[in-house]
């Protein structure tokens, strides 16, 4: 019986090794098993149970029944039946019995010892602070995700209250990516301390969180530098302007910018042809690693409508305003837009129609444009806003003054662009509404007018003016811009072509 004791202390004497039996060490954090672990678990039982046998052996005929040795494992018990021995001339005395667990243990030990781990590298414990990458998942938050990396609650909410002041938290969706870098040395039973926590709030901005000795999380952010560049493309036209652009790679607000250059001299709707040509000279901001963030400006743009090609360059005057001017100093502006809507068709002129809606003959006394509902609609000149509502069958209206006896009307609008209310200031070129079927409409388009001396009259016909032209020294500086931007737009295309060509 005394041996049977004693081997229970030795088999229990082995679970409480540094190998203890505890299912929450079975796993790393990332979810694999940890193989090295319950290898040097399984040696180390094994040395137990065979030193708990050869205890019972050495106890003579007393131990030739069947034993079955019970101990507990953090609470639960364990198991060990052992066979009735076939021979009774087992090693005497306690030391011959103990050798081969001795060297069971030291051989369980052994990995610790190696200089290179191997392929066990691979199955070691994650470093105290090793950075990991936690993804807000559908319906998570920022909490719940640092809570869920290790963080206690509580300094997970220190974390995100030191987030808010650089962050709207409302704004974090499900795919937002969060650098972490945790100090885990308090073992595996304490909470991880946060050491670092990265927030990309977009390809600029940062938000860098880092734990405080004393606990606290300090905020700070990080800028990514950004520079501007130049770009040059070109291509075909076969559908539009802006489909053509779109798939030479421009920016969406540079083709906004190509398109308003070119409204007061081009209709996109009946001069544009397949096979017409544009290119374009054209800033844009990007960070050091590539990301484009922005749109710049507009510096040359050449469209060949017809075969006649229209260039246009831009020009800062001595009053600071930039504006486009062609090779001979001419101004781009002149008079009304022809087009106060982008990517429009016309769906019904001036003049008398059936009305589609009325059913009977009724003078129409504008232009419809056809386009999807949204669609940015222009102002066609300079002027005052003289009404901004809902205004009868006309739907969401408005009405611009350009001077005492010309004014123009933009109606069946969706709605109105921020600021554009009664006594407003617009500019020529200036997003004022979106299309929309407001009022007696039967789909989405722009009803426009252009009214003179309190009569609405052709659109078409109206009479366009002659825009500013430089002079002086303004025109001498314009040309000497012109002759740079001609170059540096050729030297552009060429490493544009080259590039294309490898790529090829």
């Amino acid at each position: 019986m005394c041996r049977l004791r004693e081997a229970v202390g030795i088999l229990q004497e082995a679970v409480a090794t540094r190998c203890a039996l505890r299912s929450r060490h079975w796993r790393a954090p990332s979810g694999a098993l940890r193989l090295r672990y319950l290898a040097t678990l399984a040696l180390t039982l094994g040395a137990g149970v065979l030193t708990a046998a050869q205890t019972l052996v050495a106890a003579g005929p007393a131990a030739h029944a069947p034993a079955l040795l019970q101990a507990k494992v953090e609470g639960t018990p364990l198991a060990v039946a052992l066979p009735r021995p076939t021979q009774t001339h087992a090693p005497s005395g306690p030391g011959a019995a103990l050798k081969p667990a001795e060297a069971l243990l030291r051989s369980a030990a052994a990995p610790t010892e190696m200089k290179s781990a191997g392929r066990f590298a691979l199955l070691a414990p994650p470093e105290p602070t090793a950075p990991q990458v936690v993804t807000i998942a559908q319906g998570g938050t920022l909490s719940g995700a640092l809570t869920g990396a290790g963080l206690s609650a509580a300094q997970a909410y220190k974390a995100v209250e030191a987030a808010r002041a650089h962050i709207n938290l409302r704004r974090i969706r499900p795919g937002q990516t969060i650098a972490l870098e945790l100090d885990r040395s308090g073992g595996p039973d304490a909470p991880a301390r946060l050491v670092q926590a990265s927030i990309a709030v977009d390809p600029v901005k940062t938000v860098v969180l880092r734990g405080q000795e004393d606990g606290a999380v300090a905020a700070q952010v990080e800028t990514a530098k950004v520079t501007e560049v130049r770009r040059a493309e070109g291509g075909v036209i076969n559908g539009s302007l802006y489909g053509a652009a779109q798939a030479a790679g421009v920016p969406i607000p540079v083709i906004g910018q190509l398109i308003h250059v070119y409204s007061w001299d081009v209709d996109f709707q009946r001069d544009i042809q397949p096979g017409d040509r544009f290119e374009v000279l054209y800033t844009v901001r990007r960070t050091e690693g590539g990301a484009v963030v922005g749109a710049g400006e507009v510096l040359y743009a050449g469209l060949e409508v017809g075969g006649q090609v229209i260039r246009m360059y831009r020009f800062v005057g001595e009053d600071g305003v930039a504006r486009y001017y062609g090779p001979d100093g001419q101004g781009a502006k002149r008079g009304l837009m022809r087009t106060p809507v982008d990517g429009a068709r016309i769906s019904s002129g001036f003049g008398m129609r059936k009305h589609p809606i009325l059913g009977y003959s009724k003078m129409h006394k504008g232009m419809d444009f056809a386009a999807p509902t949204g669609t940015p609609v222009y102002a066609a000149g300079d002027g005052v806003v003289e009404r901004a509502n809902r205004f009868s069958t006309y739907g969401n209206y408005i009405r611009i003054r350009h001077n005492a006896s010309t004014k123009t009307v933009y109606a069946h609008l969706k709605g109105f662009a921020k600021g554009v209310k009664a006594r407003a200031r617009v500019e020529q070129g200036q997003v004022i509404g979106y299309v929309g079927s407001t009022g007696r409409s039967t789909g989405p388009h722009l009803h426009y007018e252009v009214i003179i001396n309190g009569t609405q009259v052709n659109p078409a016909k109206v009479r366009r003016t002659g825009g500013e032209r430089l002079a002086g020294a303004d025109l001498r500086r314009f040309k000497d811009g012109v002759a740079a931007l001609d170059k540096e737009f050729a030297a552009l295309s060429q490493e544009g072509e080259t590039r294309l060509a490898a790529a090829q």
